[in-house]
């Protein structure tokens, strides 16, 4: 049997439980996914793993994963289409880190 996820349990890419699509913020996906711990800013090779870890969340959180249902399916039906709003966020906050 699948466990469903609610928007709260979903495994956001942010430090904390947000609880809606407003409380996924630019600041905050970005430290997540660039944390100090996952690329340290001394890395000679930080632009390159910034690049990658950046490359690997947008796979990770592309939008057709969502709509194709492989991650829809398993929300709970009434937080559905909150997780797919706020993924949609997460993907555009990912793409304008991909400029930086």
């Amino acid at each position: 049997m699948d466990i469903e996820l609610s928007f709260s349990a979903f495994p956001w890419p942010v430090f904390g439980s947000p609880t809606s699509v407003a409380d996924i913020k630019q600041t905050d996906v970005e430290e997540f996914i660039l944390h100090r711990l996952r690329i340290p800013r001394s890395d000679a090779d930080y632009s390159t793993r910034r690049r990658q870890a950046v490359k690997d969340a947008l796979l990770r959180w592309h939008p057709d994963k969502f709509l194709s249902g492989r991650v829809l399916t398993r929300v709970v039906e009434e937080d559905r289409e909150m997780v797919k709003e706020a993924a949609q966020v997460v993907g555009r906050i990912l793409v304008g880190l991909v400029g930086k």
